[in-house]
């Protein structure tokens, strides 16, 4: 996946043919990898996320140059740098989880149990 910062809170995301560029984008680290949702759960490009080591950062504010990471925390800490839209303070949204059962022991838990709601129209 390749993500380009444009501007001030302008981040889009490429993946084979696909283009994405949201305001309501969740970065969830997990492991080695990263996965990108919206903030009502909605699969982004790839349920499994993507291996730090095939993400490609650009800054086309400042020339643009690619950014490739030897480590997951080298990688979340350059978008938390770059002001990435899932880590802005002023992000402004909502999401309405309703009431989630099951056993929700980590973050991909979580994801599968939203995975499974998008799918099913809001049924686990």
């Amino acid at each position: 996946m390749i993500i380009r910062k444009k501007g001030n809170k302008n981040f889009w995301h490429y993946y084979e043919e696909f283009e994405y560029s949201a305001s309501d984008i969740i970065a969830i680290f997990d492991g080695n990898y990263m996965k990108v949702r919206s903030e009502q759960g909605r699969i982004v490009f790839n349920r499994e996320g993507f291996l730090f080591s095939e993400i490609t950062i650009y800054d086309d504010t400042v020339g643009g140059a690619a950014e490739v990471f030897s480590s997951i925390i080298q990688l979340e800490q350059r978008l938390i740098d770059l002001g990435y839209i899932a880590f802005t303070i002023d992000s402004v949204g909502s999401a309405d989880w309703g009431s989630i059962g099951g056993t929700i022991t980590s973050q991909t838990d979580l994801i599968d149990y939203i995975a499974t709601i998008t799918i099913n129209g809001g049924t686990a």
